[in-house]
């Protein structure tokens, strides 16, 4: 970890005294790189099965001295051009306006916050259990990041970008410690972003630090930024692919051509909601762009673009030919599942209907229930039409604090109202503003279009939110509202801001002590204790109080199961006598969306080479191509079905360990 952060630095420093860009800029520039790098470094060490503690520490350890060098070789008086720069940058700290100070101090506690959180809790959102964590320990152990075998298909064919580098940090730390600070890293990275783009469209000082304050109390951001999901670092990279590009549609610099190209190609190899979001952004500035450079004399924009789309192509080449390979699709054929089965125009009125009313969740179950209620009559049958929703799932606005379905009602508020008067307050002589909120509306309109109704949709549309932050800033400074007024968001926002925070159902901060504390008060859940049907209306809420789960004082291993505490018995009970077999090789037999990775964290098999080797056996999917070890019946399975299948039945495996959760059997 250590390794990588004198990286990012080093590369910081370099592009700081290279370039004439302020320190945002700076550090937005070599956050691409450093993924860029990660990606090059971890697609060459897997041709050559080096994906291992050496090959990285190596490969990161050349980056540092190629840095060192990179600086060296910079003049003299670039040097004291940049210390002066970073001078006035300190002086300038002196007139912050008392607004700007309270704004900066509120950023300060919600970043402080969240890292504690993303340091002290262990990955375990259900993605995480199921695929993104699990794919990270599978290359570790294969030393590449080739498809394997697997009974959770979304391991091979889901974009792999955040997690290559979860698999850096994983490999040069040996543990699980730093993964979610990938995306805590990223959520600063956007506070960055989104005051950068408000200060490309001439958004006042006070302003940019006003978006950064609403970019971090967006509850679904503050929720997923100590996680490993990976909706944050698709956001990074889509506001960055915006920046880049209305930069570089005004300076016409190829610099801003290869950054834009960088971060547009790390978002589509991030997550394949980018591949809306970007072709939304992409499509709106295009042809905004080429207005503007028309006016302006400049007519390089086609060849701009083709290039960027070139390089996003050369960095998704690898992805793309595993996929089709496996699936004779650059994508996977497993995405039809989530994509609507015919665009109408009904289905797409009733997608933006359901996705932006669950935003609309409060803490009062009875008013939820209303606006529930209210939908479903308005939109009768279509509510459930399979083909706009996704299957096994219920539509019902529910107020939950959870980085899976939780809303953004303030931000929503703001982001409806912003759009509604952005047609008078706009100045239509801005061609690139124009182009830029058209960009959110078609990212509002295709998301619904494409994609069908989910109840964790909300988490998905996070690039929407920070894509519209500019915008709401944009108009609220047409409209000149008052410092008081301004004080009165801020304090609102961060008060709304709280139960997010601290509350987080799979990794509550709350309670800050446990039981044997001086300081520990039960008060809380006793009230609840004595009302069981207040309990049950508001348990999403008090559920950290009423069990005494807190990443501050419960045991690691069991946060990883805080979403499913019951599972934890059955694991430790699988896992404490897999722990004393001498096997080489142990068969996995699971459920295309069961928990795999607490298997390997229990067996202390998170970082670094050893045994027992955990393969996928019986698999049914087309993974099942890549067996490489069909000579190999191993003597032990742990299973997670209630009944054997034909296929362990048929290689005379039976039980001999049977909980509710897992199993473990033997031939």
């Amino acid at each position: 970890m250590i390794l990588l952060m004198i990286s990012y630095l080093l590369i910081a420093i370099f592009i700081w005294r290279g370039c004439e860009i302020n320190l945002r800029e700076t550090i937005i520039r070599a956050y691409l790189v450093v993924f860029g790098i990660t990606l090059l470094i971890t697609e060459f060490l897997s041709l050559f099965n080096l994906v291992t503690y050496k090959g990285i520490l190596v490969a990161w350890s050349v980056v540092i001295v190629l840095s060192f060098a990179g600086i060296s070789l910079i003049n003299k008086n670039s040097r004291l051009i940049k210390k002066e720069k970073f001078k006035k940058l300190l002086n300038n700290t002196e007139s912050f306006s008392w607004l700007e100070l309270i704004i900066i101090f509120v950023i300060a506690l919600i970043l402080i916050i969240t890292l504690i959180i993303a340091l002290y809790a262990p990955p375990n959102n259900f993605d995480s259990m199921s695929y993104h964590m699990a794919r990270v320990v599978q290359w570790i152990q294969q030393k590449n990041i080739n498809f394997y075998t697997t009974s959770i298909p979304r391991q091979n064919h889901s974009m792999p970008m955040a997690e290559y580098m979860i698999l850096h940090v994983q490999l040069l730390s040996g543990s699980d410690q730093y993964a979610n600070l990938i995306q805590w890293s990223g959520f600063c990275v956007l506070l960055m972003a989104v005051s950068e783009i408000a200060r490309l469209f001439k958004v006042s000082r006070t302003g940019q630090f006003f978006s950064a304050l609403i970019a971090v109390t967006l509850p679904m951001a503050i929720l997923q930024s100590s996680s490993t999901q990976n909706d944050i670092i698709t956001s990074v990279f889509c506001i960055l692919f915006a920046y880049f590009l209305v930069k570089m549609i005004k300076s016409g610099s190829w610099i801003d051509a290869f950054f834009g190209g960088l971060a547009f190609g790390l978002a589509l190899l991030t997550k394949g909601t980018a591949y809306i979001y970007c072709a939304a952004i992409g499509s709106a500035l295009s042809i905004g762009g080429m207005v503007y450079q028309f006016k302006n004399g400049k007519m390089k924009l086609i060849l701009m673009l083709s290039a960027m789309l070139l390089g996003a192509f050369i960095l998704n080449i690898g992805m793309f030919s595993r996929n089709i390979d496996l699936y004779s699709n650059p994508l996977s054929t497993e995405t039809n599942r989530i994509t609507v089965d015919k665009i109408t125009v009904e289905g797409l009125y009733s997608n933006l209907l359901r996705n932006g009313s669950v935003h609309l969740a409060v803490p009062f179950p009875p008013i939820n229930d209303v606006l529930s209620n209210t939908l479903k009559s308005h939109l009768g049958g279509r509510i459930s039409d399979q083909n706009t929703t996704f299957s096994d799932t219920e539509f019902q606005i529910k107020y939950l604090i959870n980085e899976d379905e939780s809303g953004n009602f303030f931000h929503f508020i703001l982001l409806t109202i912003t759009l509604l008067l952005l047609p008078i307050m706009i100045n239509k002589k801005d061609i690139l503003f124009v182009a830029y909120a058209s960009s959110v509306l078609l990212s509002i309109i295709l998301f619904s279009a494409l994609l069908k109704w989910q109840p964790w949709g909300v988490r998905l549309q996070l690039p929407i939110f920070f894509l519209g932050i500019p915008i709401i800033i944009y108009v609220f400074e047409r409209i000149r509202i008052s410092n008081t007024l301004t004080l009165i968001m801020v304090l609102c926002l961060s008060f709304y801001s709280l139960p997010y925070l601290f509350l987080n159902s799979t990794r509550p901060l709350v309670p800050l002590f446990s039981d044997n504390s001086a300081f520990k008060t039960n008060q809380v859940k006793k009230f609840f204790s004595d009302r069981p049907n207040l309990y049950t209306e508001y348990r999403e809420i008090i559920a950290p109080f009423y069990k005494d789960i807190s990443v501050l004082h419960t045991d690691r291993q069991e946060m990883y199961f805080s979403s499913n505490v019951g599972m934890y018995q059955d694991y430790l009970t699988v896992m404490n006598a897999v722990n004393e077999l001498d096997e080489e090789y142990l068969g996995l037999h699971l459920g295309s969306n069961d928990w795999e990775y607490p298997i390997w964290v229990m067996a202390d098999r998170l970082g670094s080479e050893g045994y027992p080797k955990f393969i996928h056996f019986d698999v049914e999917n087309e993974s099942k191509k890549l067996e490489t070890y069909l000579d190999i019946l191993p003597r032990y399975v742990i299973s997670s079905g209630n009944s054997l299948s034909v296929g362990l039945s048929h290689n005379n495996y039976s039980k001999i360990i049977d909980t509710p959760t897992i199993d473990l059997l033997i031939r």
